[in-house]
């Protein structure tokens, strides 16, 4: 069987087509059916895909999040000192925000343009590159601006604590990321967030978990 890529049909038969919307892709239809389907466009558009053009995209990817990491570390800063509403940002809104922020890049690849992601492992690396910066800015702002008296043990807290913390959670966004780009990738299902959301939910809980107890154990005097 010919490559789909090789079909020179294909180019004007997908030209234009939306990555949402395929006949094929209707249920109850049968696989032999000759009507387009996105596994058709995807697979058409990866075999045109040069692999300069996807080294690019993970770097514009690793870029936007790094930029995203450094906008998003000022976003819970606002509210810490407004009562109920800093400890709802800092528990909540802050970081489901800057969870999806730290891999704004890569997911958006995922959901919008998969055939640009090589592997699998990219959505990994860029989470971990994104989670190191946002710490990294974040200590930054703790140890020089908000906290500049605090001392040799805060400092190498927020070094070890912190990058932990951040590389872990944007990790385990990474992994739905992966799944939704997998399954595209293998089975030429459609990009669904539904894959990649439970990750999503699961790295801003367990990064509200962290700072509400952080909150809770500097409110007791122990840190």
């Amino acid at each position: 069987m010919a490559d789909l890529g090789e079909e020179p049909a294909l180019g004007a038969r997908f030209k234009g087509k939306p990555t949402e919307s395929f006949v094929g892709d209707e249920p109850g239809l049968p696989e032999s059916a000759d009507v387009p389907a996105y596994r058709d466009f995807y697979r058409q558009k990866r075999n045109g895909t040069k692999p300069i053009h996807q080294s690019f995209a993970m770097l514009a990817a690793m870029l936007l999040s790094g930029l995203a990491a450094v906008i998003g570390t000022f976003i819970g800063s606002p509210f810490t000192t407004f009562g109920a509403l800093g400890f709802l940002a800092i528990v909540t809104i802050g970081p489901a925000v800057e969870e999806v922020m730290k891999i704004a890049g890569v997911l958006y690849l995922a959901e919008r343009r998969p055939w640009l992601i090589p592997s699998r492992y990219w959505p990994l690396a860029i989470a971990t590159l994104s989670g190191l910066v946002f710490a990294a800015i974040e200590n930054v702002l703790y140890i020089n601006v908000y906290f500049p008296n605090e001392g040799a043990d805060f400092i190498a807290l927020r070094w070890t604590v912190g990058p932990a913390l951040h590389i872990t959670t944007a990790v385990i966004s990474s992994i739905g990321v992966s799944r939704m780009w997998a399954r595209t990738d293998t089975e030429g299902e459609p990009p669904s967030m539904s894959l990649a959301r439970p990750f999503l939910i699961a790295a801003a809980v367990v990064h509200g978990m962290y700072n509400l107890a952080a909150v809770v154990l500097e409110a007791a005097g122990l840190i």
